[in-house]
């Protein structure tokens, strides 16, 4: 394969992990009022997953970046903007 499209499939999966939480806050966004009290937990059942797919979103740019695609390099900023947008949304909705 190419080296090419390789990094950028990583990069996208990197992407898609950081984007992840927000789908999924999007999908029970939708869901009754009386079930979102569950819609803003981070661990979803299972310890660090959210925090284990950012930093995979961190890393698998940057594998990109190092496997031939540059521009990979500033993806790594999306999640850690993620994940810090995460933590002030969690901190106004649960004081």
């Amino acid at each position: 394969m190419n080296r090419k499209l390789v990094a950028n499939a990583i990069g996208c999966f990197g992407i898609a992990c950081s984007l992840a939480y927000w789908v999924w806050l999007c999908i029970f966004a939708a869901l009754p009022l009386n079930r979102r009290e569950y819609w803003m937990k981070l661990d979803l059942g299972v310890s660090y997953i959210w925090p284990a797919l950012w930093a995979a979103g961190l890393l698998l740019p940057l594998i990109a970046a190092a496997i031939g695609a540059r521009r990979w390099v500033l993806a790594a900023i999306v999640p850690i903007v993620s994940c810090a947008a995460a933590i002030i949304l969690l901190s106004h909705v649960h004081p």
